[in-house]
């Protein structure tokens, strides 16, 4: 992980302390303490390295110490019980005469399947002897300690243009499954495992979670985006923006607080209880969907997370060759309090570029810059060298020019669509009178070019379905219209 990364995420978990991160903890977790005697015993387990790789040797460091003293405990005895995706994969006994136990998973040969992905490992830790090699004991039981390494997927689908996109999804939690993008609906979906026992939540940091995908996926680019867990809204500080740690590609960050944690469960808890349902689900589902609606401020720490800069434009859609003023603040990132007399760099780049670069300075800790884009595009806006430091922080934008591109469609065309994804209609019938109807200015759709010509003019199942759904009121003339662009662009459907 470069240090860009990571402090970012240690910004974004409200500076939680390293050892802590993530998950229950990141590579590392200390127990709880257990008295003996006139000491307070604990154990502490840590993980090497915190991200697997094939190539690295992994390792399992448990030591058990004395909270007041800090001092290792001497001749120890561990049992040991290990777990992954709830099964038990090591139960053993271990002696360490200096209270330090390192285990070699590749002596192991049955552990190494398990330590090829990270995810979540539970421990459950017994100390029988403690001292004396003879001093066995039963008050030293039932230490836990839950481990995170970070898990690292990916994940390739079609675009709304039938072009694949590959997205990247790293959990600092435990490992995720069916994770799925949706290009109509531009929603992003997966779920994680998760243990909603009030013990289980009380002994959590955080969870986090990461989604990449291309800066030049320019659907699911967006100012500020909308998400669930477990169909409940999150809070706004639960997503996080990043548009710094990789040059190439935009990275959203779920950060639940044990806080957030404990609001989703009291909200699953009603309303499974409104249905007279007892049972609690045993995952956490994510969603994810570009906001359309656009809510200002849009704020981003710096990459130290030394600051925040918070920032809004007019007009709200930026036009080419039309002048965008963007108004903006500058705060301290850890108490967001304004900061007076700041200077910065504002940086415009395209493509890599940089196109513009002018020093500014506010004594109010905010102002405003006009700026006129010459051409349609991704653009990133950079505030660089912030407070004469090396503090930056960046927004991607999407710049298009003006348009009159609107949606008009007749009510009774749905009929049609209906019984063409009904099988009523053939697909020579439905669309040549869709392009009869857009020819003739009937159905008008958003300007749309012909930009690449299928080998096949077969129409894509995803299409049919789209208007039978259409038609049955389950999306919007948007997400049909969509579809009708896409057999545009790929030649199906000819305009004139």
């Amino acid at each position: 992980m470069n240090s860009r990364k990571l402090a970012l995420i240690l910004i974004g978990l409200m500076l939680i302390p390293i050892s802590q991160a993530f998950g229950h903890g990141l590579g590392i977790d200390t127990t709880t303490s257990l008295n003996y005697e006139e000491r307070k015993i604990l154990v502490s387990v840590e993980m090497l390295p915190f991200y697997f790789d094939e190539s690295e040797n992994k390792k399992i460091r448990i030591y058990a110490f004395d909270k007041k003293t800090e001092e290792n405990i001497s001749n120890a005895t561990f049992l040991i019980d290990i777990y992954k995706n709830n099964k038990l994969i090591l139960h053993n006994s271990f002696f360490a005469p200096d209270g330090e136990l390192i285990i070699d998973v590749e002596e192991y040969d049955y552990l190494e399947p398990y330590f090829k992905s990270g995810g979540l490992y539970h421990y459950e830790i017994d100390i029988t002897s403690i001292d004396e090699v003879n001093n066995v004991t039963d008050s030293l039981s039932g230490y836990i300690a839950d481990v995170s390494v970070v898990d690292t997927t990916y994940h390739k689908f079609k675009n709304s243009e039938n072009i694949d996109v590959e997205f990247r999804h790293k959990s600092y939690y435990d490992e995720i499954s069916n994770f799925v993008y949706e290009p109509l609906e531009k929603i992003i979906t997966f779920e994680m495992p998760f243990n909603w026992e009030t013990k289980n939540i009380s002994h959590l940091q955080v969870i986090h979670e990461e989604i990449f995908f291309p800066k030049n996926f320019t659907e699911m680019i967006s100012p500020s985006y909308k998400a669930q867990i477990n169909g409940i809204d999150v809070f706004k500080s639960n997503l996080q923006i990043d548009d710094y740690s990789d040059e190439d590609g935009r990275i959203i960050h779920f950060i639940l607080l044990q806080d957030h944690v404990k609001f989703f469960k009291n909200t699953i808890k009603k309303q499974l209880a409104e249905h007279g349902i007892d049972t609690f689900p045993d995952k956490i589902y994510f969603q994810l969907v570009p906001n359309d609606e656009l809510i200002f401020p849009v704020s981003v720490l710096t990459v130290n997370g030394e600051y925040q800069i918070d920032l809004s434009w007019v007009p709200k859609e930026i036009m080419s060759n039309s002048e965008t003023k963007f108004v903006y603040t500058v705060r301290n990132g850890e108490n967001l309090e304004l900061e007076y007399n700041s200077n910065f760099d504002f940086v415009v780049s395209k493509d890599g570029e940089q196109i513009h670069r002018s020093a500014e300075q506010t004594r109010i800790g905010g102002g405003a810059i006009d700026f006129v884009f010459p051409s349609d595009g991704q653009y990133t806006i950079i505030f660089d060298k912030i407070r004469n430091s090396e503090s930056f922080t960046s927004f991607t934008l999407i710049v298009g020019q003006p348009t009159e591109d609107k949606t008009s469609i007749p009510d009774w065309i749905k009929n049609n669509a209906g019984w063409w994804a009904e099988g009523q209609i053939d697909d020579s019938a439905f669309l040549q009178g869709i392009q009869f109807l857009i020819n003739e200015g009937i159905m008008i759709i958003p300007s749309t070019e012909t930009t690449q010509v299928s080998e096949s003019q077969e129409v894509p199942s995803w299409i049919k379905n789209n208007a039978g759904w259409w038609a049955e009121g389950q999306i919007d003339d948007n997400t049909f219209v969509s579809g009708i662009q896409y057999l545009v662009k790929v030649g199906i459907i000819i305009l004139g």
